[in-house]
């Protein structure tokens, strides 16, 4: 079975970025007005950490970069990253898939965390567990996008396993940009982008963007479109606040799959196979959050932060080329997240000592239905279902120059997950079900040693975990236990110059207690990760398709 995007096209395109003046500017010769415009930027969960300062491997793109880039998604940052390989779907508001720290299910599964200014994009249930959709984010809005390798930072917890994708958005500055792209099959694509202060203490940074496409194959269009804003305010010398909001829509056209021998004809495969079914789909998305920041002194900060999302996503998909099979899948989900930091910066014996100790609360109900359908025309109804997953994490990280040559570093979270499953699927009889008492303590540690000032050597370990997959972690027989996670690293940075850097990684992941059907398609999950583990036998598969709640232990 192939996918019609497994041939990616590209044509000429005609891109034009223009730098604009606001209409109404600060006199540049006022310092203090300037430094009244450059606010103390209120960070997502920890600011006295920076990457710099981990000993695990941290790759960051800048806004420099991401506007020579000129880029139309922001998931295209990922390809400036060394280890990471995107699989693109070519089903338009559909998550595509991205390899890293050899994960292969991230993006559109939860092989890795992604978050945006602290509003994490996985989806705990609904279209896969850990499915991240990045189109939410405008890439000319994005001042900078940190990857983390490996589950190596404490600031995220569940599906960091193989890595986290922090994107973080312009929050000061004068600036007026807009860029626009123009290619074949009728791609257009515009973004703007405004940040201004309206006065010594507020300050509003704005993004639009929209961007639609005809695509090269048939029933492949897509239309979306973005808006952010974030208005700033130095209430005092001591507190900030801000309020941001994000809103997204969009809707699509997906070739979906072709047999092999329409795919290796180059003009075939641009058409659809011949039953088809008019695939795609539609998607909306709004968040809101408040940020809160105090200053305790120059060396200690405050942040304390609230945030909802609100999304409906509808997908229209056939996994096949035989006649029938198309299903409709909707989702309806709810998230409210909560939390408050710590962050110092101080002198301990001498020697400069920086961490951060947080909180946080994540609320977040999903409900999906399922129908088949044929040409996007209901049948019959299949699936009815609702989920809810609460997760309280406790978190910390402190790094200490102990002295030149060996500056250790600890970092620490902690992850307690509780919920509900509701099936009331029609034909069956309605039940509900408590989620499995998970939690998971994650320890890390490493140290950094500056050799030479170009030449930095780092050593850790970081332990992370995954919660078994669907409706398996609300099923009793599965017992309780995480698959946990292993990382192991050391490397080498050179930098001697800001035009070159070297790094080289030695890496080994490891995990145990991992969960896993086998073989794939028996019904029969297996502890992988433990020799003689237990297996747990069910008379229909544990997917999506069927509740996981009749499975015993063999």
């Amino acid at each position: 079975m192939c996918q019609q995007s497994g041939r990616r096209k590209i044509f000429s395109t005609l891109t034009l970025t223009a730098m604009v003046l606001p209409h109404i500017v600060q006199a540049a010769s006022s310092p203090d007005k300037e430094q009244a415009i450059l606010m103390d930027e209120i960070t997502v969960k920890g600011e006295a950490i920076t990457p710099a300062d981990q000993p695990g491997t941290v790759n960051t793109v800048d806004r420099d970069e991401i506007q020579e880039l000129n880029l139309s998604q922001p998931e295209e940052i990922l390809e400036e990253m060394p280890g990471i390989e995107i699989h693109r779907y070519g089903m338009g508001g559909v998550a595509n898939e991205f390899t890293i720290r050899g994960f292969s299910n991230a993006g559109h599964g939860g092989d890795a965390a992604v978050a945006i200014d602290g509003i994490l994009l996985n989806e705990g249930e609904s279209h896969a567990d850990g499915y991240a959709d990045m189109n939410v984010i405008i890439p000319l809005e994005l001042d900078r996008v940190e990857v983390f390798k490996g589950p190596s930072s404490p600031l995220f917890g569940n599906f960091a396993r193989g890595g986290a994708i922090s994107f973080h958005t312009r929050k000061d500055g004068e600036y007026n940009t807009v860029q626009t792209t123009a290619g074949s099959y009728e791609s257009y694509d515009f973004q703007h982008v405004f940040g201004h202060a309206l006065s010594d203490s507020l300050q509003l940074n704005t993004a639009l963007q929209y961007s639609s496409t005809g695509g090269y194959q048939d029933n492949s269009s897509w239309l979306r479109g973005n808006f952010s804003g974030r208005l700033g305010w130095q209430a005092t010398p001591e507190l900030d606040a801000a309020f941001s909001v994000r809103v997204h829509a969009s809707e699509w056209d997906a070739p979906g799959y072709i047999p092999k021998d329409q795919f290796d004809d180059e003009e075939a495969s641009r058409n659809q196979a011949v039953n088809a079914e008019d695939d795609g789909g539609d998607k909306a998305f709004t968040t809101e959050r408040l940020d809160l920041g105090y200053n305790l002194s120059g060396d200690r900060r405050i942040l304390a932060w609230a945030y909802s999302t609100q999304q409906d996503f509808t997908r229209f998909a056939k996994f096949g080329y035989d006649p029938g099979g198309q299903t409709e899948r909707f989702y309806d989900r709810t998230v409210y997240g909560t939390g408050t930091s710590y962050n110092f910066s101080q002198v301990l014996r001498d020697k400069e000592l920086k961490g951060v100790a947080g909180i946080e609360y994540l609320h977040e109900a999903t409900g999906w239905v399922r129908y088949n359908t044929e040409n996007r025309v209901r049948s019959e109804q299949t699936q009815d279902r609702d989920f809810s997953i609460n997760t309280l994490s406790l978190f910390g990280q402190a790094d200490y120059a102990l002295h030149p040559l060996f500056k250790p570093w600890l970092g620490l979270r902690y992850d307690t997950f509780s919920g509900d499953y509701e099936d009331n699927d029609p034909g069956s009889t309605p039940s509900t079900s408590d989620m499995n008492d998970y939690s998971h303590l994650s320890p890390k540690i490493g140290f950094i040693s500056p050799l030479h000032e170009t030449l930095d050597f780092r050593a850790s370990y970081s332990q992370g975990f995954a919660l078994p997959s669907d409706v398996l972690k609300y099923n009793s027989a599965a017992g309780d236990t995480a698959t946990t996670v292993h990382q192991y690293e050391t490397g080498l940075l050179y930098k001697p110059s800001d035009v070159l850097t070297a790094d080289l990684t030695l890496f080994l992941i490891d995990t145990e207690d991992e969960i896993q059907e086998y073989p794939s398609g028996s019904g029969d999950y297996v502890n992988l990760g433990k020799p003689g583990g237990k297996a747990w036998s069910c008379p229909q598969p544990c997917d999506r398709a069927y509740p996981a709640l009749s499975c015993s232990v063999i």
